[in-house]
């Protein structure tokens, strides 16, 4: 459900819960993040508890559960509660009193999730599955949010799957203001004439786009600097009788203190409040309950003024808040209309009938697109589903072109650009996804513009991406920044090469896909840019060269194009007049220029490419390579939007299985056209060579093929267990490099597979006399002795790996298995724990903790440590056999019975 802020989103969904969850005699779950919010709610369900809501019930309990002191706790969650409102980091801790009443309450519960964007975060996500692994028949779920989030069945992200029905309601801001549900707001922008000189590294650049915190000189900076605060305060004290409440968005501890004592000096009566969290930024904390106090005057009118630091931009409900002061920019649009919302309660509302948003803008020397709430509210004007989609779009595309428009200022790019059709400067589309990370407070929406000639490679980037991890060895959920490095690197030469990347290709964007793939596993969504059409700056610039306008007919008419709100120009450059005024200029001027043809062409003897084999013609030319190799892959698409071998015989969306190849070859008189080159796959080229016609093999059965080829063969068939067959290739490979690295590794895996662990050894010391620290030859070798059972000396060499070579969850949780056989019990879990330090969600490292746990007579510990597995694996009738025997030995046999009952019926075996 998608409600403005102020909108009434919590009434409105506190009235449907009462009236068709609790008046039938179900439960509600209801989380939020913020004890505030938590208050809000249970205020809210008592306010709107009336028999015409609830005729069938005479009554109905809740327990509100959080840290704070006047909150109560999980472990007295009792079976009978009808309506409970929690924090989800106070149920998480305590999961298992939650799943002894949706035990007892199950297919009765409906979930409802305060500020729904944040439901993707895990400590939300793991609740979520512990109530659709109870509520199997019925689960159902409601998300709040003031925040629009496309979820419907186009897109496949986590909020997709989360709220798979998507959006069930939503209302536009101008509806809500015109019934006066929302306030009117009037925009005043005050320029604080205080100059940031310092310009930004491109770290700290970095950092400000992914809504992170201003650099902490820069910040401290503003927040102590005397002027603009004086600035700041007086210009409220000028206008007091008209802003009246106000309610200040501060850029830090400092500057919110500093602005409170000068409010309070000058007579004003002021205070502030900052987060409990106490962070490395802040560097303060202050309890809730003091929040709590400060506003509570506020709203009780013993304030003028509240000043507050990443506390109420969520939820706080304080109706009549006249005036906003955002004293800190930010680049977040989700943060800037939390910000604004908390000023825009309407007068049928219990609000105010006009609310004064005043945003404070200082003198930056770094271009950087900060958020105008001004330009927020009119990019969120929907109307019907179809134009939503292109107005989203437009908005999203505005800022994002800013940077690309800004790359025009460097005069060579704009040369190189300046022939072609303006088109291709209007992207098609983009990949949009949401980062959310809460273990690393990132919470950033991506939109990652796709432009005409660089479709195709985004396109096989995205399909590649489980590839390219794997490829680069990079296979644990933890990636560093130097591994996000190596894959940018990799990505800009291997698919990216070729193309034309001043345009379109940033490095931000590429790490954005990355990192929301290795945190989610989920490919982003493409959303085609609809209305892409209507943003032809050569249609106006045509238009003026064509009519031979005169300085005032163009100035009248790029002017009427501006205002015309129906043609969105607006939108697109994101109100900023004198850019597009730039871009036509531009545009006319590339016009004009190409007209002139006074000057003498000068130009090289043209290259015959036709006669010259690809290779040579991309040293040459990059761009023509290009052309050809885009061509033959477009010519051998199938219906299916695969690439096909012209054998016949494969088909992938995946190029890197395949190669060009000459029908004719150049060598008989073929030539590198298109109508000459076909697709085959990388060893049916092996296969074929110069011949004219071939018949094509099976991979294994090729031994023509290049030295690469024939291991990636190999590896192929290793992993699929065809042991023979890829021995056979190895073999191959090694008659013609008998010291190949690559092909020995795999040979040792091999043989260790099927349990020849001799020869396994004899081929891992060949490795490590060619290179000492070959980590693959390494843990094989040490994998040779633990099957063997020599453990000391498996342990030996694990030991080595991790001190000299590598740390890894694998290594420590190898050493802990060598120790548990040996039944030295304590150093076997010391490793396993440290070997969960990596990966707190490891199936086979937690159930191993259970059972030692239990071994040592420690079956709580134990208990935990198997239900973190069951909740992994929830389908594992062993894990909760050993739950149940856990429970049996404390004598606590009501949840043995339980958990006995549930192994049985995953056995599904009568003696369990």
């Amino acid at each position: 459900m998608v409600i403005p802020t102020g909108g009434g989103k919590t009434f409105t969904a506190v009235y449907w819960a009462l009236k068709e969850i609790i008046n039938n005699n179900q439960k509600i779950l209801w989380l939020a993040h913020r004890h505030e919010l938590l208050n809000q709610t249970l205020k809210t369900a008592i306010n709107t508890s009336y028999k015409d809501i609830l005729p069938n019930r005479e009554n109905f309990s809740y327990r509100i559960i959080s840290g704070s002191n006047e909150h109560d706790i999980p472990v007295n969650i009792d079976k009978d509660d009808d309506f409970i409102i929690a924090s989800k980091d106070s149920l998480n801790h305590n999961l298992e009193y939650l799943e002894n009443w949706l035990v007892n309450n199950k297919d009765n519960v409906c979930l409802v999730i305060d500020e729904a964007h944040h439901a993707t975060a895990k400590t939300y996500r793991r609740i979520i599955d512990l109530l659709k692994s109870t509520c199997k028949n019925k689960f159902k779920i409601l998300g709040l949010t003031a925040t629009p989030m496309r979820t419907n069945q186009k897109e496949e992200g986590l909020l997709g799957k989360i709220f798979t029905d998507g959006i069930c309601y939503s209302v536009d801001l101008k509806t809500l203001i015109n019934n006066s549900i929302l306030s009117t707001p009037e925009f005043i922008e005050l320029e604080t004439k205080y100059k940031v000189d310092r310009e930004l590294t491109s770290y700290e650049l970095q950092a400000v786009k992914n809504f992170k915190n201003i650099p902490d000189d820069i910040a401290s900076d503003i927040a102590l600097n005397k002027e603009r605060n004086n600035y700041i305060v007086n210009h409220y004290i000028n206008n007091k009788e008209k802003y009246g409440k106000c309610l200040v968005f501060a850029l830090n501890v400092n500057h919110a203190i500093t602005l409170s004592a000068l409010f309070n000096q000058k007579g004003i009566k002021s205070d502030y409040v900052v987060s409990s969290i106490k962070d490395a930024y802040t560097g303060v904390t202050i309890s809730n309950q003091e929040n709590e106090i400060k506003i509570s005057n506020f709203r009780n009118g013993k304030l003028d003024v509240l000043i507050n630091v990443n506390i109420l931009t969520e939820g706080t409900d304080i109706p009549d808040v006249e005036t906003v002061f955002l004293t800190r920019p930010t680049t977040s649009s989700i943060l800037m209309n939390q910000m604004i919302g908390r000023g825009l309660r309407g007068k049928s509302a219990g609000g105010t009938e006009k609310a004064y948003i005043v945003s404070f803008i200082d003198d930056w020397k770094d271009r950087i697109n900060w958020i105008s709430p001004k330009n927020l509210i009119i990019g969120n004007e929907f109307e019907d589903s179809k134009k939503e989609t292109k107005k989203l779009c437009t908005r999203t595309v505005s800022i994002k072109m800013i940077e690309e428009f800004a790359k025009f200022m460097d005069s060579s790019i704009e040369n190189k650009w300046k022939e072609k059709n303006y088109m291709s400067l209007v992207p098609v589309g983009s990949y949009t996804f949401n980062i959310f990370d809460e273990e690393n407070e990132m919470d950033k929406i991506c939109e990652v513009l796709v432009f005409e000639h660089l479709k195709d490679p985004y396109e096989q980037l995205i399909e590649n991406m489980e590839y390219i991890f794997k490829n680069n060895g990079i296979l644990d959920e933890k990636v560093s920044d130097k591994e996000f490095n190596s894959l940018y690197n990799y990505i800009e030469k291997e698919i990216f090469d070729g193309y034309d990347l001043e345009i379109g290709f940033n490095e931000e964007d590429i790490k954005d896909l990355l990192f929301y793939y290795n945190l989610t596993g989920e490919k982003p969504v493409y959303v085609p840019f609809e209305g892409r059409d209507d943003f032809n700056i050569g249609k106006l610039a045509s238009e003026i060269v064509n009519n031979e306008f005169n300085r005032i007919q163009e100035f009248n008419y790029i002017n009427k194009k501006w205002e015309d709100e129906k043609l969105g120009w607006k939108i697109y450059f994101n109100n900023d007049i004198s850019l597009f005024k730039s871009e036509i200029d531009r545009e006319i001027r590339n016009m004009l220029l190409n007209k002139d043809a006074s000057k003498p062409e000068v130009k090289a003897n043209p290259i015959d490419y036709e006669k010259m084999p690809l290779y040579k013609i991309k040293e040459l030319d990059i761009k023509e390579w290009r052309r050809i190799t885009d061509a033959v892959y477009e010519k051998f698409k199938n219906k299916n939007g695969e690439y096909e071998s012209a054998s016949g015989t494969y088909s992938s969306k995946n190029k890197r299985y395949f190669q060009i190849d000459h029908i004719v070859p150049l060598s008989k008189g073929g030539k590198t056209v298109v109508e000459n080159l076909q697709l085959l796959t990388r060893w049916e080229n092996a296969q074929k060579g110069d011949s004219l016609e071939y018949e094509f093999k099976p991979m294994y059965e090729i031994e023509e093929l290049d030295l690469e080829t024939q291991l990636e063969a190999a590896f192929d068939l290793y992993v699929n267990y065809d042991y023979d067959s890829a021995l056979e290739i190895i073999d191959r490979a090694l008659d013609e490099d008998e010291n190949c690295i690559s092909a020995l590794n795999l040979k040792a895996k091999v043989n260790l597979d099927i349990g020849k662990y001799h020869m396994a050894k004899i081929l891992c010391n060949k490795v490590l006399k060619i290179d000492p620290n070959n980590i693959n030859a390494l843990h094989t070798k040490a994998h040779t002795y633990k099957g063997e059972e020599k453990f000391e000396k498996a342990i030996d060499i694990y030991t080595y790996i991790l001190e000299n070579i590598e740390v890894s969850k694998y290594t420590n949780m190898y050493i802990g298995e060598c120790y548990y056989r040996l039944k030295k019990y304590n150093l076997a879990l010391e490793e396993f724990e440290k070997a969960l330090e990596f990966n707190k969600d490891d199936y086979k490292l937690l159930a191993a903790l259970g059972w030692m746990y239990a071994m040592k007579r420690k079956y709580n510990k134990s208990i935990e440590y198997y239900k973190k597995a069951l909740e992994i694996n929830p389908e594992s009738g062993h894990i909760a056999y050993k739950i149940a025997e856990n429970y049996t030995k404390l004598e606590e046999f009501e949840k043995a019975k339980k958990y006995y009952k549930e192994s049985q019926r995953l056995f599904d075996k009568e003696e369990y």
